[in-house]
């Protein structure tokens, strides 16, 4: 009795078990898929379809589980035997029109959405309403979509919908309405009502994309991945908000979507454009071909197809493709677009214009073009018209922040002066023109007289230069957006930089900026904007080293320590280096590394190789054709010849400083003793000749420290920083009153730094002490480049110049000096007067005098000058 008794209970068991195993399965299942571990769900699903294959929830599960993995054509088949056997199961008929949308058969998406929608509620009409609006909107048929999608309002005003899934859906029917402020609304709620729904925090880091809030949405999208680490949507997503940085992680988050969905045409699309960004043409190519294999109607691939064909010239073949990318959307702006941002990504802006141009013909409401276009437009000099486009733009797009931003840039310039001089037209604000746009406007006379005789090329006119006194403006002004870390840009026929009062003073040298732009202007225009971004970056790191002393990028310690560390990179992967640096060192290393290229050039070709690569990029080829044809060199041949080369120059420094301090850091220096067991080892060691000669100098033992001083500065000449050896040396020989000695060594720092105003002005007045006023002057000039807004030093300059009889360049030191508003204001005036009396110019020396007699009536110079001017007359 007992005995069967536990029998029954046994039985009842086994059965209740298996009756309730594919209720825990199906949830098991369920978990798996919504944490991305999707091989062990396609393993449960798989199994529980083999136990019931009529089961429309796991046939569901596995359909989506098939489809985020990327096995779209194992997934339609599932989808289609279930609708043979139940035709009226309209969730997987929505989820057989997703597929067919993810492959590019968009008609046959619109009509299986269709079908599915006619019957269904809830979620699942939701669903199937916004894929068939999507597919519509693949085609072109906009007004379609928008008109489906209006029932969405009425759904929710009608339902009430609480549920994530539905509010999330919604929301992103809302975005497509443009009704983005109700769409992130819907997205907040959808995440409160289930705060583990990943879909909802990718669709709102989405929207946020598309509302240029990179950062917000790099956060959500980061959510989502909590929820979801192998989300290939929120792994793209994640790629398209680091798009703009340099950096390689767009490209290694886009990696991440791939690798667990090798079809997801999103992220094959973005790897083309970010290997494309990089001059990666072959891998582009391939990720273009594998998108288009899977999608063989991606607009979006077929963009970067054509940019392909439009950075190598191919027109035939450019053409084909936007017949076909037209015939499948007529709407396309997004293919125009493309293209607009590669002719910028090539810095070809007035291919940008026309491009940008067609893509608003063609899509009037792509807002984000018509704002692209409208800054392009402000690239090339056409203000107006840049205007009219960004207003336009800010009025269909109120989020805009790129319109927005460069709307108020416009609004700011609109007292800037203009200071005209030959093909130079230069605008800085009213603080700063006075004392800033004469010194511009004389450099590029220069520049301007020797680059054009050098490269036998005069650019096209006029040459506009925008002169920043914020740097947040010249970022948006150069890229739409603040945070831009660069110094000045070149349009080709525009130049944007900071002033000299952007950035504190020693930060940068703005007269070596200037001289760097403008060589763009030359590099960019010989060679139809053809020159890749490393030859015309090396070329005007190049320009700025001939031009003066110690302008220009040049060896430094951590360039030497990265150079020991096999860090420089071939020629072939040198573009990638700008554009997609693997550190956040490695820009810098690249100007760095391409203008030793333009230097090994040179002085084993000679200046004839560089203007024939300007040539042969001008026509269209690539590097490797250009090395063969310049150089007679392979990529590989010159790889070599340009390591050798070098390794010669290198090979001292390294030696000098490869070791490194002779101290760790956060450890105690070293005593002279210890030092002085270094430099019987090794007597080369810069650091520790260094070390030695600071420490002497501070015990006063100055003859030693100079021997030890003298030494490093000879071993790696170009530390200018914080106690380098060319100021220890000036400070000692100062105080021993050599003060030949010590401007000597300050000119030293000079010829290897170019951010140094204070040793620059304690230079010109060691020479002045000498009576050297030539060399004096020169050391002015210099600083001035640094900081030109130092009234007192501008007088200077005025009384050397008017020592010297030479009273023009004195009245314009003097005006400076009056510009400036120094606190002698009425002692300024009466310098610009005597300047000008010197000059001969007897009406405006009365005037400037009598502006002196105004402010101080009792100035009994200025009285004196005064008497004297009338007397002339």
């Amino acid at each position: 009795m007992s005995v069967n008794r536990l029998a029954i209970i046994t039985l009842v068991s086994l059965l209740s078990c298996s009756s309730a195993a594919p209720e825990e399965s199906l949830q098991r299942g369920q978990d798996l898929l919504n944490r991305g571990s999707y091989k062990d769900a396609i393993a449960v699903f798989t199994s529980l379809v083999e136990k019931n294959p009529a089961d429309v929830k796991v046939v569901e599960g596995l359909i989506r589980a098939l489809i985020e993995t990327g096995d779209y054509r194992s997934a339609e088949n599932r989808a289609v035997a279930l609708l043979e056997a139940q035709p009226s199961t309209d969730s997987v008929r929505a989820a057989l029109a997703e597929i067919k949308l993810e492959t590019g058969r968009y008609q046959e998406a619109v009509n299986e959405f269709d079908r599915a929608a006619r019957n269904a509620k809830g979620v699942v009409w939701l669903r199937a309403t916004l894929g068939q609006a999507r597919a519509l909107a693949a085609q072109g048929k906009d007004d379609q979509a928008r008109s489906l999608l209006q029932e969405f309002i009425r759904y929710y005003n009608s339902n009430s919908p609480r549920t994530a899934e539905e509010l999330a859906i919604i929301a992103r029917g809302m975005a497509i309405l443009e009704k983005h402020k109700d769409a992130n609304d819907l997205f907040i709620d959808a995440r409160e009502a289930d705060p583990a729904l990943a879909d909802a925090l990718i669709g709102q880091g989405e929207l946020l994309i598309e509302k240029y809030n990179y950062g917000e949405a790099a956060s959500l999208f980061q959510d989502a991945l909590k929820i979801n680490p192998n989300s290939a949507a929120a792994h793209t997503g994640l790629a398209r908000t680091k798009r703009f940085e340099s950096s390689e992680e767009p490209l290694a988050a886009t990696g991440r979507g791939l690798a667990v969905n090798p079809n997801y045409v999103p992220a094959l699309v973005l790897r083309a454009w970010l290997d494309l960004e990089a001059d990666r043409e072959a891998e582009a190519a391939k990720s273009v071909e594998q998108a288009l294999a899977v999608n063989p109607n991606s607009v979006q691939a077929m963009g970067v197809r054509a940019a392909m064909h439009y950075l190598r010239d191919r027109t035939p073949d450019l053409d084909a493709e936007t017949r076909r990318a037209l015939a499948i959307n007529p709407h396309a702006g997004e293919f125009f677009q493309t293209l607009a941002h590669f002719a910028v990504n090539n810095r070809r802006y007035a291919d940008a214009v026309e491009y940008g141009r067609r893509a608003v013909e063609v899509s009037p409401r792509l807002w984000s073009a018509r704002t692209e276009l409208g800054i392009e437009l402000l690239r090339v000099g056409r203000v107006s018209e840049g205007r009219a486009e960004l207003e336009r733009a800010f009025a269909g797009d109120p989020f805009n922040v790129w319109a927005k931003n460069t709307l108020d840039l416009l609004d700011s310039m609109r007292d800037y002066q203009d200071t005209i001089r030959g093909p130079f037209l230069i605008k800085s604000s009213p603080a700063e023109t006075g004392a800033l746009a004469g010194y511009a406007a004389d450099l590029l006379d220069e520049a301007h007289r020797k680059l054009t005789a050098r490269y036998r090329f005069t650019p096209r006119a006029p040459i506009s230069i925008e002169m920043f006194a914020n740097h947040e403006d010249f970022a948006v002004r150069s890229l739409g957006l603040p945070g831009l870390g660069a110094l000045g840009v070149c349009f080709g026929q525009v130049i944007a930089m900071d002033s000299p009062s952007a950035r504190p003073s020693g930060e940068f040298n703005w007269g070596s900026t200037l001289w760097h732009e403008f060589t763009h202007v030359i590099t960019l225009q010989i060679t139809d904007h053809r020159i890749p971004r490393w030859f015309s970056e090396g070329l005007s790191v190049y320009e700025e080293h001939r031009a003066r002393p110690g302008w220009g990028d040049s060896w430094s310690l951590e360039r030497v320590k990265a150079y020991a560390d096999g860090r420089f990179v071939k020629i072939a992967e040198l573009e990638a280096a700008f554009v997609r640096p693997r550190a956040p060192d490695q820009v810098p290393l690249a100007y760095f590394q391409a203008s030793l290229v333009c230097d090994f050039i040179e002085e084993r070709f000679g200046f004839d190789a560089i203007l024939k690569m300007l040539a042969l990029y001008k026509d269209g080829k690539k590097t490797p054709e250009v090395a063969k044809g310049a150089l007679g060199l392979s990529e590989a041949d010159f790889d070599r010849a340009f390591g050798e080369w070098v390794r010669a120059k290198a090979a001292p420094y390294v030696e000098a400083v490869g070791r490194g301090p002779v101290s760790a850091p956060g450890t105690s220096p070293p005593s002279k003793e210890a030092l002085a067991v270094v430099l019987k080892a090794r007597p080369n060691d810069y650091f520790a000749n260094l070390r030695l000669g600071t420490i002497l100098k501070k015990e006063g033992d100055v003859d030693r420290a100079v021997e030890h001083l003298r030494r490093a500065a000879e071993l790696f000449p170009y530390y200018a920083g914080e106690g380098n050896p060319h100021v220890q040396l000036a400070e000692i020989y100062e105080s021993q009153g050599k003060t030949a000695e010590a401007a000597a060594a300050l000119e030293n720092l000079a010829r290897y730094s170019d951010t140094d105003f204070e040793a620059l002005k304690k230079l010109a007045r060691l020479r002045l002490a000498e009576g050297d006023n030539d060399r004096a002057i020169e050391a002015l000039g210099a600083a001035f480049y640094i900081h030109p807004f130092d009234a007192a030093l501008h007088k200077l300059a005025g009384d050397v110049y008017l020592g010297r009889g030479d009273s023009r360049r004195a009245v314009r030191e003097f005006r400076v000096a009056v510009a400036l508003k120094p606190p002698d204001l009425a002692g300024a005036h009466y310098d610009v007067a005597r300047a000008l009396d010197a000059a001969g110019e007897r009406t405006e020396a009365k005037r400037a005098v009598l502006r002196a007699l105004e402010i101080a009536p009792g100035f009994e110079k200025a009285q004196e000058l005064l008497l004297k001017l009338r007397g002339a007359n």
